[in-house]
């Protein structure tokens, strides 16, 4: 798309998108996993360790997901969109270099 004329915009913009809807799934998967590992851990503990009634007490899943939900989906949105940000500006960086280097576009041309 560089070499027809397209803007760095919008040759990053879909990478972009992709890197943070990855990013969004990344940190989703672990969290449903989560979710349920929690609770039949809690389960666990409470019938195999009863003397630990009294003395351990859980917090519940829910009061847990309120904090951790937002953050890890920020996070991981963040870090798609940073990495993908970065890959593709070394990627057109490359492709400028390559496109002036060759006699693509003689350099008057890029006034």
């Amino acid at each position: 798309m560089k070499y027809i004329g397209a803007t760095d915009s919008f040759v990053r913009a879909p990478f972009l998108l992709e890197g943070m809807i990855l990013g969004l799934i990344g940190a989703g998967i672990p969290l449903i996993i989560l979710y349920f590992c929690y609770n039949n851990v809690v389960t666990y503990v409470y019938t195999k360790f009863s003397v630990l009634l009294g003395v351990v007490d859980f917090i519940p899943v829910g009061q847990i997901y309120q904090t951790l939900v937002p953050v890890a989906l920020t996070l991981g949105i963040g870090i798609g969109l940073v990495g993908s940000f970065i890959t593709t500006k070394k990627t057109l960086e490359g492709v400028r270099v390559l496109f002036y280097n060759k006699g693509g576009c003689s350099h008057s041309a890029r006034i």
